[in-house]
């Protein structure tokens, strides 16, 4: 990205950093675990992509999921490439979503907005988004010259223009937008030309 910019998203969540801590856990969870709480079967269904350790949370008997950020009503979580996520953070979260969409679950018990029913629906849908931002990007990447990330995330199309959108935002795009270059890369649909920056190529 331009250094100007660089600069300005350096320093745009400075403001946070008094609110973040590293928590010590009381109890490490795997996959698959039940929590043992009185009157609820509570098992853990490991969906990275938001975040490495992301877990949601079936009751099989009450057909529930308390999805956390994994799978929300009407929005999508941040999916992105940063110095704490996995290498192809977008491939673990559509697998996980795949997986959670094939839970016999009733109703969704999200951590952002609001209950709703029909997962299998909802996790179909946002995969679907996921597909056409890839194919975006596919044409933005086979349009430009070697463009990159920072160029192909400003030629995307979002939720509002790119020019309102506010600063931290878009350091978040560009590393979603990264995210969707990786799966595209590991898939061999785009190449990396390593430098300062990175540039991408369409693939053959």
């Amino acid at each position: 990205m331009p250094d100007l910019t660089a600069q300005e998203l350096a320093g745009a969540s400075v403001m946070l950093r008094q609110f973040v801590t590293m928590a010590v856990p009381d109890r490490l969870i795997e996959d698959g675990d039940r929590l043992g709480l009185p009157g609820w079967d509570l098992r853990a269904v490991w969906t990275p992509g938001h975040s490495p350790g992301h877990l949601c949370f079936a009751e099989p008997e009450r057909r529930l999921l308390f999805s956390g950020d994994h799978v929300l009503a009407r929005i999508t979580p941040m999916v992105a490439v940063h110095p704490q996520s996995s290498p192809n953070p977008l491939a673990d979260y559509l697998d996980a979503l795949r997986l959670v969409g094939r839970l016999d679950v009733e109703e969704v018990l999200p951590a952002h907005e609001y209950r709703f029913l029909e997962l299998a629906a909802r996790a179909g849908h946002v995969i679907a988004h996921h597909e056409e931002r890839l194919a975006e990007i596919r044409r933005v990447v086979a349009d430009g010259d070697g463009p990159a990330c920072w160029d192909i995330a400003t030629r995307l199309s979002w939720s509002r223009p790119w020019e309102t959108i506010p600063t931290h935002m878009r350091r978040t795009a560009n590393g979603e937008t990264l995210a969707h270059l990786v799966w595209l890369e590991h898939r061999g649909q785009v190449i990396r030309v390593p430098g300062e920056p990175d540039r991408w190529y369409p693939a053959g």
